[in-house]
């Protein structure tokens, strides 16, 4: 139970780290269904997720994952940040299948 307290407390943290570092209009835009949750990153946002190198923190919170797709996850979210952060009319955005405290599968990717 520690460790899922844990890793909300990570989670918020790094929000709050995100949400402080960009010049934003708007939070994220968080979309919570039954199966599954989506992140929506404007490119500022993204940035300052790229910038502080917070994917790499984010890649390690399933606690489902094997240590490989920890890491992989960590570099997918930094490399995508950073190609959202690059272009101005870009939408980063993760989907969380499953529940926050273990989900069975993270997808990421940017739309222009």
């Amino acid at each position: 139970m520690i460790r899922v307290h844990t890793a909300l407390l990570a989670c918020a943290a790094t929000a709050c780290a995100v949400a402080a570092a960009a010049p934003v209009t708007r939070a994220a835009v968080l979309i919570d269904s039954t199966t599954s949750t989506t992140v929506i990153l404007t490119p500022a946002e993204a940035s300052a997720l790229s910038v502080g190198n917070i994917g790499g923190i984010l890649g390690q919170l399933p606690p489902t994952f094997t240590p490989e797709a920890k890491t992989s996850l960590g570099h997918t979210l930094t490399r995508l940040a950073g190609q959202a952060a690059a272009d101005q009319h870009s939408t980063m955005i993760i989907v969380i299948e499953g529940p926050l405290t273990a989900p069975t599968a993270v997808s990421v990717g940017v739309l222009s």
